[in-house]
C-alpha cells in the first residue's frame, strides 16, 4: 500500500470487529487499493471483485453475495452509500466512499477518562452509517462503557474512535432482549423511553475513583 492507502487506527479497530474474511479482504484489497483520495469515492465491480475474492473455488458467484459483504462493511463504517443498499440488488457500477480513511480528523490518541462524552456530530454520522436507529445513550450505558475501558491504560484512541467503539456497542445493546417490558422495538433494536438512568453503585465507585 501506498501513504495513502494505509490502514488508520479507526479502520483497524473496525476491521477486528465481527466482520467475515471475505469482507476484510474486500476492503484491504480492492476498496483500499482503488481508494482516490481526490473523489473520495470507489465505483463497485463486481467482475473484479469476484476475481479477488474467488481462489482456488468459486464461493463467490453473484452479485447479491457482494451486496451482502458491502452491507458488512457499512454495518461497521468501513463504507458509506448515498442510498440504503437493498440486499436483494446488485451493487455492480454503484459509488461507495470511504468514510474512516476521510473523517478521522483529530490524532491526538487518549486513554478513556470518567467524564468524557462523545461528539454529538460524530456519534450522529457514525450511527446512521452502522444503522443505529437510536443514537442517544443512557447515563447508565455511557457509565458501563467508560467503567470497561477506564483501567485498560494500555488502549490509547482518537475522539473519533472511541466513539466508533460506543455506537458499536450501543448497537449490541440495542440488539439484545430487553430487560424491561416498556422497552419499545424498533425494527431489531430494542431502545429505552427514558433519557437517562441511574448508574448502578459500583459504576459509581469506580467513576468517582478516576475522577480524584
Amino acid at each position: 500500500m501506498t501513504t495513502s492507502q494505509q490502514l488508520n487506527n479507526a479502520e483497524i479497530s473496525a476491521l477486528k470487529e465481527n466482520l467475515s474474511n471475505e469482507a476484510r479482504v474486500l476492503y484491504l484489497l480492492y476498496f483500499c487499493q482503488e481508494y482516490a483520495p481526490k473523489s473520495q469515492k470507489v465505483t463497485v465491480k463486481n467482475q473484479q471483485i469476484m476475481a479477488l475474492l474467488n481462489g482456488k473455488q468459486n464461493t463467490i458467484t453473484r452479485g447479491r453475495q457482494i451486496t451482502s459483504l458491502l452491507i458488512e462493511l457499512k454495518d461497521y463504517g468501513l463504507i458509506s452509500t448515498d442510498e440504503p443498499i437493498d440486499r436483494s440488488k446488485t451493487m455492480n457500477n454503484q459509488s461507495v466512499s470511504l468514510p474512516l480513511k476521510t473523517n478521522v480528523t483529530t490524532k491526538e490518541y487518549f486513554c478513556l477518562w470518567a467524564r468524557w462524552r462523545p461528539d454529538v456530530n460524530d456519534i450522529e454520522q457514525l450511527s446512521e452509517l452502522v444503522g443505529l436507529i437510536d443514537a442517544t445513550y443512557t447515563e447508565e450505558e455511557i457509565g458501563e462503557f467508560i467503567a470497561y475501558w477506564l483501567t485498560r491504560n494500555e488502549i490509547q484512541l482518537t475522539s473519533f474512535q472511541w466513539t466508533q467503539k460506543l455506537v458499536t456497542y450501543l448497537k449490541q445493546r440495542r440488539l439484545r432482549k430487553p430487560k424491561h417490558h416498556e422497552d419499545a422495538k424498533r425494527g431489531h433494536q430494542y431502545a429505552t423511553p427514558e433519557s437517562a438512568l441511574h448508574v448502578d453503585d459500583n459504576v459509581k465507585s469506580l467513576i468517582a475513583k478516576y475522577n480524584k
